[in-house]
């Protein structure tokens, strides 16, 4: 925490389908809180980004995902809640994906930054959901 952050800079207005920060993760079914800092600097967006976790399956089923990330911020912590089932998602996937799933949304330039990204398991649901 706040001795390493990862810096996106994105240069282009040009469209990409954003999907290019990934980590594969193992996590047992159960309910999970995801939390991370991150500081927006100036981002030219339309939708912006989000933070996603899915399963890796046949259908990618989406199991959580946090608020856009698109205006100017300092340091603020961003947090969501996802629960992984017990049958079909021995492996899921946390990304950084563009919000919209249309490709004229798809623009992004500027500067953004994230730290302290952090998964907790949850004993409680109704704590999470």
């Amino acid at each position: 925490k706040g001795q390493k952050a990862l810096h996106l800079i994105l240069y282009d207005r040009t469209r990409i389908h954003f999907s290019h920060i990934t980590q594969r993760i193992l996590l047992s079914p159960g309910y999970y809180q995801s939390t991370l800092r991150t500081r927006v600097d100036r981002l030219q967006t339309i939708e912006g980004l989000r933070w996603r976790v899915r399963c890796i399956n046949s259908t990618n089923t989406l199991l959580g995902e946090s608020s856009p990330i698109k205006e100017h911020s300092i340091w603020t912590e961003l947090n969501f809640s996802f629960q992984v089932p017990a049958e079909d998602c021995p492996v899921q996937i946390y990304r950084l994906e563009a919000s919209s799933p249309y490709s004229q949304n798809h623009l992004f330039k500027g500067s953004l930054w994230f730290d302290d990204l952090q998964i907790r398991r949850q004993e409680n649901k109704e704590n999470t959901l």
